[in-house]
């Protein structure tokens, strides 16, 4: 008799699911991974969380946890090899996880989607993207890694 496992529902361009998947490898943890098509979405999936957007973890208890940054701390409860859930370092994480999902992912979805979003354009919607860009490149400047060494 097999032991249930984890399940993770994914899709592989879903920038929130490879964050998740990405805590789940830094974790060192073993999941069964689902990988979905957005246009045909599983019922199982569905069943679990109505919301239909991935990535969704199913935990081997039953518990569902459908946003990425909760499976990432998850994951890293689990195990953080990394320290990654330091305070110093999760406190400069999730700043930066702010501004990503919330600046820089709104002025890249209308870069990417100008002509659905014709206020300003390509040119001006990438320009505004970058200021985010700049950030992390001076991050990197003084260090190997965005979080540190």
């Amino acid at each position: 008799m097999t032991t249930p496992s984890n399940c993770l529902y994914s899709f592989r361009r879903c920038p929130y699911a490879m964050r998740a998947r990405l805590a789940i490898l830094f974790a060192g943890l073993q999941v069964e991974l689902r990988e979905v098509t957005l246009k045909n979405k599983p019922a199982q999936m569905l069943a679990i969380s109505p919301k239909g957007t991935v990535p969704v973890l199913l935990l081997a208890d039953g518990a569902v946890i459908q946003e990425s940054r909760d499976i990432m701390v998850w994951a890293l409860e689990q195990q953080d090899p990394q320290g990654l859930l330091d305070a110093t370092v999760l406190d400069q994480a999730n700043a930066l996880i702010e501004q990503n999902d919330n600046e820089f992912k709104y002025w890249l979805d209308r870069y990417k989607y100008a002509d659905r979003h014709v206020e300003m354009t390509q040119t001006e919607y990438r320009q505004r993207g970058e200021g985010f860009l700049r950030v992390l490149e001076a991050l990197l400047e003084s260090r190997a890694y965005l979080l540190g060494d």
